[in-house]
């Protein structure tokens, strides 16, 4: 049984996005070992703390007024890591036909 690891920091978001129609931002991680967690961000900072993630490679998924982000690629080490720094890039939206 992994031991979980600290796992903290804050997501970098551009005023241009943050600054849109006021709504939920959230954090969301998931590993290919089925290991998650999620939590919103916290003003003013927008910082975050995720708890029971053990050692291993994950997958970011950061929400911003309705908004879902870039996927973002991390590795918690056999120490974890309180200094995480996401930064926020909004998924392209998809195009639709007229």
């Amino acid at each position: 049984l992994n031991s979980s690891v600290p796992c903290a920091g804050r997501v970098q978001i551009d005023p241009a996005y943050a600054n849109g129609p006021q709504g939920f931002s959230y954090l969301w991680v998931t590993s290919e070992a089925g290991n998650s967690s999620g939590n919103s961000l916290q003003s003013p900072d927008n910082t975050f703390t995720l708890e029971n993630l053990p050692p291993g490679k994950y997958t970011a998924h950061v929400y911003v007024a309705g908004r879902q982000g870039e996927e973002i690629e991390f590795e918690l080490g056999p120490a974890g890591d309180e200094n995480l720094l996401f930064v926020f890039t909004p998924r392209a939206e998809p195009e639709e036909d007229d």
